[in-house]
This record gives structure tokens, C-alpha cells and sequence, in this order.
């Protein structure tokens, strides 16, 4: 195994699958999102709020760069946006396994509802808002999250996650 990169809208489970895969294969995990925190010393809120969308995907992709200099094998949990960086997964797939973790619309709401206020793109919505928001993004994005090289369904229990990407992987 190298680097498996966990790609999926935001609240599909990548954090929480990502340590648990890492933990599983005893390699290291990796949040792009925490690490653009780190680099940037500001929280992502703060980042769009002081720099914008524009400035916050460009770092992602300098830091998801720098992170792949080395060789060492990684599950990367990239943030729901970062595959929509023209080019950005042509470069996830040539310097690992790419991962899209699906999850219904319905999941997705109710997740997103109960932490709306970490995340700027969706903090200021109503309910209404969030459910019409949440499905123009994937919208949007499915073409970007449909060029991972693996494919985890949204009918796949949460429960087995892990296991699902662990047996189409081939680990």
C-alpha cells in the first residue's frame, strides 16, 4: 500500500473512515484540512472569511503536494471541494488510490445539519437552504468524485466501510 486518498462530499465519513482505515493498516493518517490549518495558522472559516475560496483551494493543493513529496504510505482524507481543483484528480490517481465514498443526499443533510456552523460554504442556510445547496454541489461535483479509481456506494452500511475499501483496495 501507498497512499489511498478519500475523496466525498463533505460529511460523507472521511475523517472518521480514514483514521480508522489507517489505524487498520497501521500507516499514518492524514486530514488535508487539518493540515491547510496547520500551514495557514488559521481555522478554514477563517481562511475563506480573510482570503476567500479562491486562495483556500489553491493552498489545499500546495499542501496536498507537498504532503505526497515523500514516499510514505498514507489514507488521506481530502476535503469535499479539493477534487473540483482542475487537474487535481489526475495527480490523486497518479500518486495513489483515489476513494469516493458515497452517501446519500438524506445522510449527507442530516449530518451536515447538526455542524453546519464549522463549515463556511454552508454555515449561513436554513434547513431548506442546506437540502438545495447540498444537492446543486453534488451536482456539480459528481463528475470530479466520479473519476476515483474506486467507488464506495452509498448503499454500503457505514459499518462497513472500512472493510469495503479494505477488499476493493486489494489489502
Amino acid at each position: 500500500m501507498n497512499r489511498i486518498f478519500l475523496i466525498g462530499f463533505m460529511g460523507a465519513g472521511k475523517t472518521t473512515v480514514g483514521k480508522e482505515l489507517a489505524s487498520r493498516l497501521d500507516t499514518t493518517f492524514l486530514d488535508l484540512d487539518q493540515e491547510v490549518e496547520r500551514t495557514a495558522a488559521m481555522s478554514i472559516p477563517e481562511i475563506f472569511a480573510a482570503k476567500g475560496e479562491a486562495y483556500f483551494r489553491q493552498l489545499e493543493e500546495d499542501v496536498l503536494k507537498e504532503i505526497v513529496r515523500t514516499d510514505a504510505p498514507a489514507v488521506i482524507a481530502l476535503g469535499g471541494g479539493t477534487p473540483t481543483i482542475p487537474g487535481l484528480m489526475e495527480f490523486v490517481n497518479g500518486v495513489g488510490t483515489s476513494v469516493w465514498i458515497d452517501r446519500t443526499e438524506e445522510e449527507l443533510f442530516d449530518r451536515l445539519l447538526a455542524e453546519k456552523e464549522k463549515r463556511p460554504l454552508i454555515a449561513e442556510l436554513s434547513p431548506e437552504g442546506l437540502k438545495q445547496r447540498i444537492a446543486g454541489m453534488l451536482d456539480q461535483r459528481i463528475g470530479d468524485y466520479s473519476k476515483a479509481a474506486i467507488h464506495i456506494p452509498a448503499d454500503v452500511p457505514e459499518e462497513d466501510l472500512v472493510g469495503e475499501i479494505v477488499k476493493r483496495v486489494g489489502l
